[in-house]
């Protein structure tokens, strides 16, 4: 929700295959990204500032 630059760190990391190093999904300022919750993903710690952020659960049918 806030501006990359008021915060380092706290990189969205999503993992889309079996891959070793999960992929940085390099977000900015009101950017949405949706995906299964079932792939591995993270957050990194941050480092300073405050990182807010929204997250919102859609249920459906299986993806599966």
């Amino acid at each position: 929700l806030n501006d990359p630059s008021n915060f380092t760190g706290g990189q969205f990391q999503l993992n889309t295959a079996k891959e070793i190093n999960a992929e940085t999904i390099n977000l900015e300022r009101g950017m949405l990204i949706g995906f299964p919750s079932f792939l591995i993903h993270r957050v990194s710690p941050v480092l300073s500032g405050i990182r807010k952020s929204m997250v919102i659960w859609i249920e459906g049918p299986k993806f599966r």
